[in-house]
C-alpha cells in the first residue's frame, strides 16, 4: 500500500494532538521526589518543590525575636511530607503542609524522635490534611504547636512536655491517638 507524504504527515500530527492530550508531552506528570537535606536561617528557608518531600532537618535555631526565621515544607496540594527532626527556638516560626504529614522515623542510621520546640512556634496542616503523624513531640518555655486537620488520622504519638500550648484538631478530625504524655513544670534558666 502507498502512502503519500502528506498523509504520513497527518497522521504524525493525529499522533501527536494524541500525546498532548494523553499528558504525556504536555508537563503535567507528577513532580519528582525531593529530599532536602536541611532547611533553616542559614541556607534554604522552605522546602516546597517535588512530591513526596522529604526534609532530615528543619532547623529554627538562631532566630531571635528581633531577627526571626520563618521556615516552610510542603504546600496544601504537596500529597506526601517527611519531616524526619525538627527543632526549633526563640523568634522561630514554622508550617508544613500537606495531605499526609508525618515526623520522626530512621534518619541516617538513627531513630529520629520527631521535634523540639524551645520558645517556637509550629503549624503542621491545615483543613485539607488527611493524616498527621508524629513520633514523638517535646517542647517548653512557651512554645506553641498547632496541629490542624487529620481528616482521617492524627497520631500525636509521645508529648512531653512543659509550658507548651498544644492545640490539636478540629472540626474535621478524624481518630487521634495518643501514645504517651509527661508533663513537667516550670523551666528556667534562672534557677
Amino acid at each position: 500500500m502507498k502512502h503519500s507524504k502528506k498523509m504520513m504527515v497527518r497522521a504524525g500530527l493525529a499522533a501527536a494532538v494524541l500525546f498532548s492530550l494523553s499528558g504525556v508531552f504536555s508537563g503535567s506528570a507528577e513532580a519528582a521526589e525531593k529530599i532536602y537535606d536541611g532547611i533553616s536561617r542559614w541556607g534554604a528557608t522552605e522546602a516546597t518543590e517535588g512530591d513526596p518531600i522529604t526534609v532530615n532537618e528543619l532547623n529554627g535555631w538562631g532566630s531571635s525575636e528581633t531577627h526571626p526565621v520563618h521556615l516552610t515544607v510542603g504546600t496544601k496540594d504537596t500529597q506526601n511530607v517527611t519531616v524526619h527532626n525538627y527543632s526549633a527556638g526563640e523568634g522561630s516560626t514554622a508550617e508544613v503542609h500537606g495531605r499526609n504529614i508525618s515526623f520522626g522515623g530512621e534518619y541516617g542510621d538513627k531513630q529520629i524522635g520527631g521535634f523540639w520546640v524551645d520558645t517556637g512556634t509550629i503549624t503542621i496542616g491545615d483543613e485539607d490534611t488527611k493524616n498527621i503523624s508524629l513520633t514523638e513531640m517535646r517542647g517548653q518555655k512557651g512554645a506553641q504547636i498547632t496541629i490542624n486537620g487529620g481528616s482521617e488520622s492524627l497520631n500525636l504519638g509521645k508529648i512531653n512536655v512543659g509550658q507548651t500550648i498544644i492545640r490539636a484538631g478540629g472540626a474535621n478530625t478524624g481518630k487521634v491517638t495518643v501514645d504517651s504524655i509527661g508533663l513537667w513544670g516550670n523551666y528556667h534558666d534562672d534557677d
